[in-house]
């Protein structure tokens, strides 16, 4: 790509940035999962860590996104880092819950849905 390519396509980022288009993230953490319908995404993962950081990458279909959203938490006594996969499908405007790792480890699904309950619960306390 040239330099004018790059400058044009940065341009046009910030201008869509600018005109206040929902991210995906933004997408993600304004929706609700069916786990929890009492609580938006961000809702549960902000009100959960302290601090959460969010990335998204490319899903493995057309319009599909994977969204993370990453924290610390107390576990056992041991502060871990927990990380929450969601799933948004702009094709059928949905979010789904997708699985979350602690500590580096894979939780099984009854794991992570636990955890996801957890923050459901008090989020919406």
């Amino acid at each position: 790509m040239t330099p004018a390519r790059i400058f044009v396509s940065a341009l046009l980022s910030i201008a869509i940035v600018g005109c206040g288009e929902p991210t995906v993230i933004d997408i993600v953490k304004d929706s609700h999962v069916s786990e929890c319908t009492g609580a938006t995404v961000g809702d549960m993962l902000v009100g959960y860590f302290p601090t959460t950081n969010w990335t998204a990458y490319n899903g493995d279909a057309p319009g599909t996104f994977r969204i993370h959203g990453e924290g610390e938490l107390q576990f056992v006594g041991v502060t871990r880092t927990a990380v929450l996969r969601f799933v948004l499908d702009q094709s059928k405007g949905s979010v789904t819950f997708d699985g979350a790792t602690l500590g580096g480890d894979e939780q099984t699904p009854a794991m992570a849905g636990q955890m996801l309950a957890a923050m459901c619960e008090e989020a919406t306390g």
